[in-house]
């Protein structure tokens, strides 16, 4: 007759080496999703941005990259769509700010727009929770390339988009969200 120890550490050694077994469908399942939605944007979302690009005016190419590049959020999630709307606002004011102010307030200023990109960075990746890995995905990179937008102002390497709609695209471009994270 086995003690209830004995019970204990044998089933905990089956239940680990069949871990493998209960995970490794859902892992397969969400690397085939992934596989899926690249092939999707490749074959069917790159060609029509890509035409559409050549065939509009040279006027209005940038406002129709932006459109895209919100689409290509909408697809992520409307969170991802609210997050990167609400950082472009506060990130082209921040980056004037930085641009136009002294020395002290542009560190500031400075010191702010990274806190209130962390503080978005946090509300975006844990308000969903952990099941939603586009949204964390999607808004870590731009958030963090509001960052480094922000930085380079400060440190003089980059010119001010006083322009919402040039700030926009800089930010919210969908290549670079297609890149990855880090």
């Amino acid at each position: 007759k086995k003690s209830f120890k004995e019970a204990c550490k044998e089933t905990f050694k089956v239940t680990i080496a069949n871990v493998h077994l209960l995970f490794f469908p859902y892992l397969l399942m969400v690397i085939l999703f992934f596989i899926w939605l690249y092939v999707l944007q490749l074959f069917l979302f790159l060609p029509i941005v890509v035409s559409g690009h050549a065939i509009s005016p040279y006027k209005w190419r940038n406002i129709f990259l932006l459109m895209v590049s919100v689409l290509f959020a909408v697809f992520s999630g409307w969170t991802v769509l609210l997050l990167l709307i609400v950082s472009i606002l506060t990130n082209t004011l921040i980056g004037i700010w930085i641009e136009r102010g002294q020395k002290r307030k542009r560190i500031a200023v400075l010191c702010m727009g990274i806190l209130w990109n962390l503080l978005c960075l946090l509300f975006g990746r844990y308000s969903a929770g952990s099941s939603d890995i586009m949204l964390s995905l999607g808004v870590s990179f731009y958030t963090l390339h509001a960052i480094s937008y922000l930085v380079e102002l400060f440190r003089g390497r980059l010119r001010g988009q006083h322009s919402f709609f040039s700030c926009a695209l800089y930010l919210a471009f969908f290549p670079h969200l297609l890149a990855g994270p880090l």
